[in-house]
């Protein structure tokens, strides 16, 4: 919903792609990785899985990226995260009054927890591993006359800024 009916439309704004800094260095290179024709990368699933959620699919509808491969390059995140948040509420409900296997519970949500940890750092190491090995390439200057256009403003604004 939020890539299809958010993301894609707000593409079409120079404000929200302003907000959105969608010309700097660290979005260009989660674009690059994100549109890889390959569909599963240990790069883009990091990013889709290890990042937050709704800005990640905002992005990604910003981006056009298509639906169902970033769909298909997100579904790790059912052995990430969905099963061992699941087995942990089952084994929670059901060892309610066994202390000591209601633990397995608790074991299973820290291993979910570390697992989104892992990924969270996964996709920053990929985001910045893409910039220094493609930093000349993020750093051309958009083709769209829109995007040249906002970075323009973007760029007389913060030459205002610094001068205060």
């Amino acid at each position: 919903i939020a890539q299809k009916l958010i993301g894609e439309p707000m593409a079409k704004s120079t404000t929200v792609r302003s907000l959105v800094q969608i010309n700097s260095l660290e979005i260009k290179a989660c674009q690059k990785i994100l549109s890889e024709k390959k569909l599963f990368t240990l790069a883009k699933v990091s990013i889709l899985c290890g990042g937050p959620d709704w800005p990640v699919a905002v992005l990604c509808g910003m981006l056009r990226l298509s639906l169902w491969r970033v769909l298909l390059a997100l579904s790790p995140i059912i052995l990430q995260s969905v099963i061992p948040c699941t087995l942990s509420g089952c084994l929670l409900i059901l060892f309610a009054k066994d202390p000591e296997k209601r633990a397995l519970g608790d074991t299973a949500v820290a291993i979910a927890g570390v697992l989104q940890m892992v990924a969270v750092l996964l996709a920053g190491y990929y985001i910045q591993d893409t910039i220094e090995h493609h930093h000349e390439e993020l750093n051309k200057p958009p083709t769209d006359p829109a995007d040249l256009k906002l970075l323009e403003e973007q760029e007389a604004y913060d030459n205002e800024v610094a001068k205060k």
